[in-house]
């Protein structure tokens, strides 16, 4: 039954966080959304501006006003786009930081559990290790003793 418990637990868990993450990316959309809009917008008042220069030459008019005014308009939609990316990059930033933190959830969770056991095998069975030529035994004892492998290759050991 425990193992029932826990797969409803940990699905709940990946329901919960699958919608958030569509929030996340359904907000990610709208803001791409408004960016474009934004571009669109400035699109057109570019071409306002090329209308009202040429109007201005056809009818010899020097006057700059609606030109200036359209410019003004365009640094205003340029500002509002550097705001919604800015906030485009601080969403994408903070589901990196989450992936991350998931990621690091799942290798503590899968990481080899070391305790304080004791290094000597029960039941008088001896670990070796071997190091370039020198060999350290322990005994049932837990009590190390080191020797010479090549020494005792050398004498049939």
């Amino acid at each position: 039954m425990a193992f029932i418990d826990e797969l409803a637990k940990r699905l709940g868990e990946v329901v919960k966080k699958v919608g958030e993450k569509s929030e996340e990316l359904i907000e990610l959309g709208k803001l791409n959304y408004e960016i474009f809009k934004e571009e669109d917008t400035i699109k057109r008042l570019y071409r306002e501006i090329g209308q009202s220069v040429y109007e201005a030459y056809k009818q010899e008019n020097n006057s700059l006003d609606a030109i200036y005014r359209l410019c003004q308009e365009i640094d205003e939609h340029r500002e509002k786009i550097e705001g919604l990316k800015k906030r485009v990059e601080n969403i994408k930033k903070e589901m990196q930081e989450e992936g991350a933190q998931v990621e690091k959830q799942r290798e503590d969770q899968h990481a080899p559990q070391t305790g304080g056991q004791d290094s000597a095998q029960p039941g008088g069975v001896q670990e070796t290790k071997q190091d370039v030529g020198r060999e350290t035994k322990l005994d049932a004892g837990g009590k190390m003793t080191q020797g010479n492998n090549e020494k005792n290759l050398q004498e049939g050991i």
